[in-house]
Order: C-alpha cells, then sequence, then structure tokens
C-alpha cells in the first residue's frame, strides 16, 4: 500500500485551520470522528489508520477503519485487543494526549502483540491521539506506517495541533449530551446516567448521585428492570406509584462514546398529585405551594427567584418555612417525603 504523503499543517496552516472550521461544522453529525481523523491524517504519512473506543470495564471496541483490510480487524478483535500495549497504558493512566508504539514503555508492550499482530498486519509503528475522557470512556484516534517509525518532528507536528482537535472533541461530546437529554445533560442537577453494554458507568450527573442517595431502593429496581428487557432505538419507561418516572433508551451500536450504551433519565415525579394530596394538608400558602412546586421541578433558588420575581432571600425564607412545616431539614428529604407520600 503506497505511503499517504500529505501537506503538513506547518507548510500550509492556514488550509489545514480552513479544513478544522470545516470539521467543526460537522460537530453533532453522525461520522465527526471519521471528519476528525480525516484531519489528523493530513498532518503526517501514513498508511493506515483507526478509531478506536477505550474503557476501564470492556475491551477496546473498533469504532472505525481507513485502510485497514477487514481480516486485520477481525484479528485485532478475536485475538489481540486485550494485549493492546495502548489501552494497558490508558487504564493506569488515563490522560489525553499523543504518543507512538515505538516510544512505549517496553514493560506494557505484550510480545504477542508487537511479534505477532504487527507483523500479520505489516505495520512498523502506531501513533495515538488519545482524546478526553467522559467518564470511564475515551477515543483514540490511530494512524499506522508501514515502513519506518514516527519522529520527534511527526509527534510535535501533532501535539502542535492537539488542542484545537481536542476541543472539536469536546464540543461534539457537549452536543451528544445535550441532544440525548432534551433539557440538556449540562444541567448537573438532573438526574442521568449512562451505563456500558457491561453494565458499567460511563456517565452520571450530580443530579443522579442525589437521586440514588435519596432512593436506592429505586437504582435497585431500575436495573434489575433494563437487566431483563431488551430496550431498542423506541425508549422505555418505568412509572413507580410515587409518580416519579425513569426512561431507559438504548444510544445504539454507533454511539461513539460507549457503544451499546443505555441512557438512563429520572423525570420529575407528577406535581400534580402532590398538590392534591399535600398542600392542602399541610396548610402551605399559595406562595408556598408555588416554591414547592418549583423546587420538585428541581429549580434552583435563583431560578425560583426570577420565575417569581422576588429575591433569592425571600425563597430562602419560604424553603425555609416549608422545611418546618413538612418537618425536613434539607431539599433531598423534602423530595424523599414527596416520593413517599405520592
Amino acid at each position: 500500500m503506497p505511503m499517504l504523503t500529505l501537506s503538513p499543517p506547518t507548510d500550509q496552516l492556514p488550509s489545514w485551520l480552513a479544513q478544522a472550521g470545516t470539521v467543526a461544522a460537522e460537530i453533532g453529525a453522525p461520522d465527526f470522528y471519521c471528519r476528525l481523523l480525516s484531519l489528523l491524517e493530513t498532518l503526517i504519512p501514513h498508511h493506515s489508520s483507526w478509531i478506536i473506543s477505550y474503557s476501564t470495564e470492556m475491551h477496546p471496541d473498533v469504532i472505525y477503519t481507513n485502510g485497514v483490510s477487514m481480516v486485520v480487524t477481525q484479528w485485532y478483535v478475536d485475538a489481540y485487543r486485550n494485549f493492546d500495549p495502548f489501552w494497558r497504558m490508558w487504564q493506569h493512566r488515563r490522560m489525553a494526549g499523543v504518543i507512538t508504539l515505538e516510544r512505549l514503555d517496553t514493560a506494557i508492550k505484550a510480545d504477542i502483540y508487537t511479534d505477532l499482530f504487527q507483523r500479520e498486519a505489516g505495520f512498523r509503528d502506531e501513533l495515538g491521539v488519545i482524546l478526553p475522557s467522559q467518564g470511564n470512556h475515551s477515543l483514540i484516534l490511530f494512524l499506522q506506517r508501514n515502513d519506518g517509525v514516527f519522529t520527534q518532528s511527526d509527534i510535535n507536528r501533532v501535539q502542535t495541533v492537539f488542542p484545537i482537535m481536542q476541543g472539536l472533541h469536546q464540543a461534539h461530546v457537549n452536543f451528544l449530551f445535550n441532544m440525548i437529554d432534551g433539557s440538556g445533560m449540562a444541567d448537573s442537577r438532573r438526574a442521568v446516567m449512562i451505563r456500558d453494554r457491561s453494565g458499567a458507568c460511563c456517565y452520571k450527573t450530580a443530579g443522579w448521585d442525589v437521586f440514588a442517595r435519596t432512593f436506592p431502593d429505586r437504582v435497585g429496581q431500575i436495573m434489575d428492570y433494563s437487566r431483563t428487557c431488551q430496550t431498542g432505538e423506541a425508549a422505555q419507561r418505568i412509572e413507580f406509584e410515587t409518580g416519579m418516572t425513569v426512561q431507559i433508551k438504548n444510544l445504539g451500536e454507533c454511539y461513539p462514546l460507549a457503544p451499546g450504551a443505555t441512557l438512563y433519565t429520572i423525570e420529575c415525579m407528577d406535581r400534580a398529585r402532590v398538590k392534591a394530596a399535600d398542600i392542602t394538608r399541610l396548610g402551605l400558602t399559595n406562595r408556598e405551594s408555588e416554591i414547592l412546586s418549583l423546587i420538585l421541578a428541581d429549580k434552583s433558588s435563583g431560578e425560583i427567584a426570577q420565575k417569581l420575581r422576588v429575591s433569592k432571600g425571600t425563597v430562602k425564607n419560604h424553603r425555609a418555612r416549608l422545611y418546618r412545616k413538612i418537618g425536613v431539614t434539607s431539599e433531598r428529604a423534602l423530595i424523599a417525603y414527596f416520593a413517599r407520600a405520592g
């Protein structure tokens, strides 16, 4: 196979940046990482390339290859991925950056990989671009060279533009998180979790941690249900007698951050039922009822103050009176109270 020789960005930086701009315009597209890999491919001569997903809980997953035969790909999946030295390094030191096979610590390079897989696959060296981890997962972009090793000049060239590639990756990740959860997973107060197909958590919000601490029995029920059902593209829902609902959605094999992952989203309780059953009995004022509904809708004191056009201090005073009337001392206990009362 002829080596792909392309102009480095140091020679044609404006052209390379223009290509980076084209990739930026594709943030959110299904083939975004293929385009990001193409951007990497323009940097230095190489023969073939890969995109592989690494996880702390699972074997490496091949996402995409270019210039690699199906036979070689299958060899890697069937026999050699457990000995992938980049994966071994990443498991011990999950740091983003650029490194080559030639320069990896020999202690983590298994003979079965360097002596057998390298020879059978026909490559001499690999250059890996390790993108920042998301939870327990990371994506690695690889270039392979069949003749000779990647030089320090090659590495420096990639390191120079790595911050740009890292920024594009992070923007794409943020877009994906916002897309798979209608209100945006950037809101850490929402109870959202993603588990990979091995069952390991690869992403969760602070809101999920609060939910898990408050309702540990509910988490167990959700996981039990998830194990006994097959989730397709359509989301499935579990409704508890309290009015709390969990949505379960399979993100599919093409979800790049964790192929075959499952998304769990805890939806708010049925506030209308809470009002009818409890607010009158507790003797809450109209303003306290409004604030209670907004608290249960996961609104912060600042958001409540803005919506009701009052000061944050006023909201805090109403919160304190709510806590006294209901007999709780925290928002978490307040939510737990209405979950039980529902």
